[in-house]
């Protein structure tokens, strides 16, 4: 029996998904125009920012952040915490990674007195983490 012709193997374009992966230029679009608590909750673990870091920046626990991320509503100061924290991510988008941000949100700040951005953030200090996030992007280096 004669012997088949293979088929040349041609490489087909790929393009590598990973979990989680948002296309370039979209992740902080999505995060920005999110309004409901799930959508920011969503958007922030899409930036690398951890459940247990959205806690401690809404005053509230892990299994809190899970029920909002599958749909019940916060209360109004967590969700106005919420909202604080997503506008901090964007704010600091550009400017570094997804790591980079959630070390950003854990680290000591000069601009916050030597306290972390989350636990100012907690305590209500919303315009100041948003001021200190702006100075940061804006290349103000304490």
């Amino acid at each position: 029996m004669p012997a088949r012709a293979q088929k040349p193997v041609t490489a087909k374009p790929t393009r590598k998904r990973l979990a989680g992966h948002v296309p370039a230029g979209t992740k902080s679009v999505r995060l920005k125009t999110a309004v409901e608590a799930r959508e920011i909750v969503i958007g922030l673990q899409r930036h690398g920012i951890e459940q247990s870091v959205i806690a401690e920046a809404t005053s509230t626990d892990p299994r809190s952040v899970y029920s909002w991320k599958v749909g019940s509503s916060p209360r109004r100061p967590r969700y106005d915490r919420l909202a604080a924290l997503r506008d901090v991510v964007t704010a600091l988008d550009g400017s570094l990674t997804n790591k980079g941000i959630a070390q950003w949100l854990q680290a000591k700040n000069r601009y916050l007195d030597g306290r972390r951005p989350v636990e100012v953030l907690a305590d209500g200090g919303t315009d100041q983490v948003l001021q200190a996030a702006h100075a940061y992007a804006e290349g103000v280096y304490l």
